[in-house]
């Protein structure tokens, strides 16, 4: 997950003027503190949270691409038979491509919660970020079976979480 210099000093200027020109009253400005007060402490909550769904997400894909460099018959099992079913069973087709939406919907929802936390790039739906991800790590599995090494998975790893999944410099300081 990445970690950002943010400016953590809260010192609610904007409110105490507003106060003191009397644009709102003492009991508003309470509430308004508090209410800000209450979003501050929710954050790092949060943080964790998304630094607990990226870790294990980062964990699982570490593990995949362990399995690869040990695997006498690497790639991934779905598509594996995609390749070789989808054409000749539309039973196996339509099982293939249900594993592979709940896979992208639990991807998508890992993405939102990062999305919602700020972590990762906002300006493309979770689900677009998912599909890319899930599409790209398919590209890398066939391209580690023609190479027989790791390497495209690593990369496409690297690449994914560490460049492409992050969120632009201004969409950090909002």
């Amino acid at each position: 997950v990445p970690r950002y210099n943010i400016n953590v000093r809260n010192d609610n200027r904007d409110l105490r003027i507003k106060f003191m020109l009397n644009d709102i009253s003492e009991d508003e400005f309470k509430k308004k503190i508090q209410q800000r007060e209450k979003a501050r402490q929710r954050k790092p909550d949060i943080r964790q949270v998304v630094e607990m769904l990226t870790a294990v997400l980062t964990d699982l894909f570490q593990t995949f691409i362990a399995h690869h460099e040990q695997a006498t018959c690497p790639g991934c099992l779905v598509g594996n038979f995609s390749a070789e079913l989808a054409e000749s069973s539309p039973a196996c087709r339509e099982a293939l491509d249900t594993a592979m939406r709940h896979w992208h919907q639990r991807l998508t929802a890992l993405i939102e919660a990062a999305q919602q936390a700020g972590e990762v790039r906002r300006d493309l739906p979770a689900k677009a970020l998912s599909a890319f991800f899930w599409n790209a790590w398919q590209g890398a599995l066939l391209r580690m079976k023609v190479t027989h090494n790791a390497k495209p998975l690593k990369e496409c790893l690297r690449l994914m979480l560490d460049h492409f999944f992050q969120p632009t410099v201004a969409a950090r300081l909002a």
